[in-house]
């Protein structure tokens, strides 16, 4: 069972998260060697990520943002702009990381949704971290303005 920062179960957002808001194509449902890591943003995802699977000879997946527009040498501004605009663009993110599991089998994936797009992983884990200390490694992460960071 997961729980949100302020303690409510969040355990029925697998519906909601994939009836609504259309993951149910991307979500995984067969058997998968999987560990997967959720949080939210500057919980420490990737590093646990990182951490557990060279500890387990595993493959670590945690396939962003970042990453789509890297992969299409886009400005990680510009994707996120459409991303505000365009839902497919998540989506498409979503099905990806998911492909990349399924190609490798033996994975560690982190990510927001890992846990809901990954069903049946062995494993299923949500990390959890105060707001301040969030937004400290955010802001250690991508610089700018700390009490912004804060704000969001």
């Amino acid at each position: 069972m997961c729980c949100s920062e302020n303690g409510e179960n969040c355990g029925g957002e697998l519906e909601n998260r994939t009836g609504k808001s259309g993951l149910m194509g991307v979500a995984h449902a067969g058997p998968l060697n999987a560990i997967a890591i959720s949080g939210r943003s500057g919980c420490g995802n990737t590093s646990v990520n990182r951490l557990v699977a060279e500890q387990l000879g595993l493959e670590g997946i945690n396939y962003t943002m970042r990453s789509y527009a890297e992969e299409q040498n886009l400005r990680l501004e510009d994707v996120a702009r459409r991303a505000e605009r365009d839902l497919s663009l998540d989506r498409l993110i979503d099905r990806r990381q998911v492909e990349l599991c399924l190609q490798h089998r033996n994975v560690v994936l982190s990510s927001r949704l890992a846990i809901w797009l990954l069903p049946k992983a062995a494993l299923k884990v949500y990390l959890h971290a105060s707001p301040s200390v969030r937004s400290r490694r955010i802001h250690q992460r991508e610089g700018g303005d700390l009490c912004e960071q804060q704000r969001k």
